[in-house]
């Protein structure tokens, strides 16, 4: 029932990390108790009454150090990024409420000077909630980006197909997986076929018409013709955009831009959106 307790999530302990999130979350507070004055502080003196607020904002940054930092580094064995998951993340954000609430409750009394009632008790549990919300909350973006590139990279390996591209007279053939090919040119009586070897972006002409490589690519649904002269890999599109009125393709690796032409538009665009 409570199975997606278990699921891996992000766990970082790197120090800028902490001073982003923490520094971030820290300044929020200031500003927000700052202009709304939600604990009735005296603000006689403003020098006094800006310190007391950014007491407030120091107790939070010192607590999500403590536990983002000092905690994971004190257990190393139980709180470490192969057995991170959301039960603990959980456990960690709703102990940072508890510590942040007794300890603003503590300062709003004995260093504030504020006269506690139980309404003044209920609000600071309630804004005390934020900072763990807000660190839930982009942890969770970050999961959910993770579980999108996890998807793509499988999406990709389950598309790595083996591609033999031959020559017109059957005298040359090219052969590589699909993953590699990046891109197939026409250049007159020859194709220039643009792929990786290893890293290095590699060009070779065959022999062959366009069109002769275009029937033997055609098993392939992510090589799709954009334009007469060009047929690319889907896998390997950065970005499709217009510029001076015409529309191009940036391609991962390929410094020129490539033109799409109009008739072939539409297939570009929804297979971007399958992707």
């Amino acid at each position: 029932m409570f199975d997606f307790l278990d699921k891996p999530y992000p766990f970082d302990n790197a120090l800028n990390a902490f001073v982003r999130i923490g520094f971030g979350i820290a300044l929020g507070l200031f500003l927000f108790i700052l202009f709304f004055q939600p604990f009735e502080l005296d603000n006689a003196d403003v020098n006094n009454y800006i310190l007391t607020i950014a007491g407030f904002s120091g107790i939070t940054f010192l607590l999500i150090g403590v536990l983002q930092i000092i905690l994971p580094w004190s257990f190393p064995k139980r709180l470490n990024k192969k057995n991170w998951d959301l039960k603990r993340e959980i456990i960690v954000q709703s102990l940072l409420w508890v510590l942040n609430s007794v300890a603003w409750v503590f300062y709003t009394a004995y260093v504030a000077n504020v006269i506690l009632s139980m309404y003044l008790v209920v609000k600071i549990v309630i804004l005390s909630l934020a900072p763990p919300v807000i660190i839930l909350l982009i942890k969770e973006v970050r999961s959910l980006k993770m579980q999108v590139d996890g998807l793509k990279i499988q999406h990709q390996e389950k598309r790595q197909e083996h591609i033999e591209l031959v020559s017109e007279n059957r005298s040359e053939k090219l052969a590589l997986s699909s993953g590699e090919l990046i891109l197939v040119k026409s250049a007159e009586n020859y194709v220039e076929i643009q792929y990786l070897a290893g890293v290095t972006l590699t060009k070779k002409l065959l022999r062959a018409t366009f069109n002769s490589i275009e029937d033997q690519l055609r098993p392939f649904s992510q090589m799709i013709r954009c334009h007469r002269t060009y047929i690319i890999n889907m896998d390997h599109v950065m970005k499709l955009y217009r510029e001076y009125g015409r529309i191009y393709l940036k391609m991962n690796g390929i410094e020129e831009d490539i033109p799409v032409s109009r008739q072939y538009l539409l297939g570009i665009r929804n297979a971007l959106g399958n992707d």
